[in-house]
């Protein structure tokens, strides 16, 4: 059996409803946990080729950032600019 860990999670009031349904079903972990892996698996397969230009070059500029690139991050930035131009 695998070990599990509890986490915490804010979710809107709406969402919130709804897994009280499953829970009632006794299905609600097994709902989250398939669906977070559907997730993962989904990011881990994609390509570049998945995602907008706008949203790669985003990431990009955000990793920067965190690496303390703070003139490429920029310089990233006005590229992101000009493709929301054109």
């Amino acid at each position: 059996m695998s070990q599990k860990s509890e986490i915490k999670v804010y979710l809107p009031t709406k969402l919130v409803g709804e897994l009280e349904s499953r829970k009632k079903a006794g299905v609600r972990s097994k709902f989250i946990k398939n669906a977070i892996r559907e997730k993962l698996d989904r990011r881990e397969k994609s390509s570049p080729y998945d995602f907008e230009l706008v949203h790669l070059l985003c990431t990009c500029r955000d990793m920067l950032f965190e690496l303390n690139s703070e003139f490429k991050a920029k310089l990233l930035q006005s590229i992101i600019d000009e493709v929301n131009q054109g």
